[in-house]
């Protein structure tokens, strides 16, 4: 036992974390750039907030939605398309430096996109001098390295949104749900926050009837995700008391009461 107890604190290791809290800012986190003119480009601003520096590298990436409102990549090479400058810092204890990003990609998109610009804390060697250990010690650093992301919509002058009911599920069977997946076929970028759901009753003979509608707005559906052209979102709501189950008309409609931001 003595023999084990000896090999143990031969082979201790001293442990040091190296974590500050919010070591270094990054924005703005949500920004729309045009394609083309003066708005095709943005300051960020990057502050180190730690006392001892901090490095950076800024990437950016292409992403849609899927179904679930979940963002994945897209294949592109996205940096090809930015100017990012600088895109790696050493920031100084307390200093802030801006940071330039600029689409340099075609100026004639037709819709929207949407890029994920990342800042990434990396490993910078500070040549500090190594503390005295006793012997058959050693000392690991662990530093815990930030990364902050944000969004960069690429906005045509033009583009608009156009949510579509793509179709509707559940009503048949006994489960107390409705699941409507909608799609945005417009050009513009869709903030479900921004829009109600419409559920109309048929008839036997297949008729809406209009008069016994339940309207679901935001406060409801609580859905606030944004999706792109081109992409699709299923949404899942629990079946209107006020309406029997059976065939359902499903639409989509702008929401008087919402303000719209990206």
């Amino acid at each position: 036992m003595m023999h084990i107890k000896r090999l143990i604190s031969a082979c201790c290791l001293l442990l040091a974390f190296s974590a500050p809290a919010f070591a270094y800012s990054f924005s703005p986190s949500v920004a729309s750039l045009s394609p083309s003119g003066k708005n095709s480009s943005r300051i960020y601003s990057l502050s180190n907030e730690a006392d001892k520096p901090v490095a950076v590298e800024i990437t950016i990436s292409r992403f849609k939605r899927d179904e679930t409102g979940k963002a994945v990549g897209v294949e592109e090479d996205a940096m090809q398309n930015f100017m990012l400058y600088p895109a790696r810092v050493v920031l100084m204890p307390k200093e802030t430096r801006l940071v330039q990003v600029a689409w340099i990609g075609p100026g004639d998109i037709k819709e929207e996109r949407g890029y994920h610009i990342l800042a990434k804390q990396v490993p910078v060697p500070l040549g500090e001098e190594k503390e005295d250990l006793p012997p058959g010690k050693a000392r690991i650093e662990i530093d815990v390295l930030f990364n902050y992301r944000g969004i960069v919509y690429i906005t045509p002058k033009k583009a608009k949104p156009k949510v579509v009911v793509e179709s509707v599920a559940g009503w048949e069977g006994e489960a107390a749900e409705l699941t409507v997946t909608c799609a945005n076929r417009g050009t513009g970028l869709a903030n479900m926050q921004g829009y109600c759901i419409r559920i109309a009753p048929l008839d036997k003979d297949g008729g809406v009837q209009a008069e016994k509608a339940v309207v679901v707005g935001h406060a409801d559906h609580k859905v606030g995700t944004k999706f792109l052209p081109g992409d699709s979102l299923k949404i899942v709501l629990p079946w209107p008391q006020a309406l029997p189950k059976g065939p359902v008309k499903v639409e989509i409609e702008p929401d008087s009461e919402y303000t719209a931001t990206k």
